[in-house]
């Protein structure tokens, strides 16, 4: 599989739109080096938003979230260790990015600003990826001690709210198909691409392109990932 996901990585570009993603991120990251603290809200808030913009994660309350992060202690040397209880902590509430904001629980955003900060300790939460770890794991494509005796709905559900039990899933995931060359950022590219090729929700690379093709055009990529084409199957992607 990494052979596939080389090629993924070395052509995703081709594809329309594909480009600004990698574009966002490195916008992400470099303001992440240039402001690497939380203690400044005006930094804060600017990374937030600027994730926020790019991400669609939803946040309302910007000013809110930004001066939620800075108050939770230690939140720098969190960072850096790869406390995975910083994206959400289901023993002490508030001692997280996810459940700052009262009443809400961004866990999309928090994995993401984690990434942003360090991305080698923390891989950010994907409806794509998280469909496609469950599709893998129902097909028996993918095992991980960590799921043994839960079924598939618990374990949908656990991604969604513990963040050490998804990325336990992650890494059997990149272990067992031999992507741990790769990073998170990486392998989380080439399952998105390839999820949006193999349900036909991206174009092929062409100057002459219609609305009314991608679904067919798409659909053509499918040969390209024979490892992907048989549990992708099973993913019910949004559209």
């Amino acid at each position: 599989m990494l052979n596939e996901a080389n090629n993924v990585l070395t052509n995703f570009r081709i594809y329309p739109g594909m480009n600004v993603y990698e574009l966002k991120w490195k916008i992400l990251d470099m303001l992440c080096r240039q402001y690497p603290t939380n203690a400044t809200l005006e930094e804060v808030y600017l990374k937030a938003d600027t994730l926020n913009r790019y991400y669609s994660t939803t946040i309302f309350s910007i000013l809110q979230m930004a001066k939620g992060i800075i108050n939770i202690p230690d939140i720098d040397q969190r960072l850096q260790n790869g406390d995975h209880t910083l994206v959400k902590d289901n023993t002490q509430p508030d001692n997280d990015i996810a459940t700052i904001i009262s009443g809400h629980t961004n866990y999309s955003f928090a994995t993401k600003y984690c990434a942003c900060h360090n991305p080698a300790a923390y891989p950010i939460y994907d409806n794509i990826v998280a469909d496609f770890f469950v599709a893998a794991i129902k097909s028996r494509h993918l095992t991980c001690p960590a799921i043994i005796g839960l079924s598939v709905s618990q374990i949908r559900n656990r991604m969604r709210n513990d963040y050490a039990f998804y990325k336990d899933i992650y890494t059997a995931f990149m272990q067992q198909y031999n992507l741990t060359s790769l990073t998170y950022r990486e392998v989380d590219w080439y399952i998105w691409t390839a999820g949006k090729l193999l349900k036909g929700l991206l174009p092929a690379p062409s100057k002459n392109r219609s609305s009314v093709n991608v679904w067919i055009a798409g659909r053509k990529q499918m040969p390209q990932l024979p490892q992907f084409k048989q549990i992708f199957q099973l993913v019910k992607t949004k559209q």
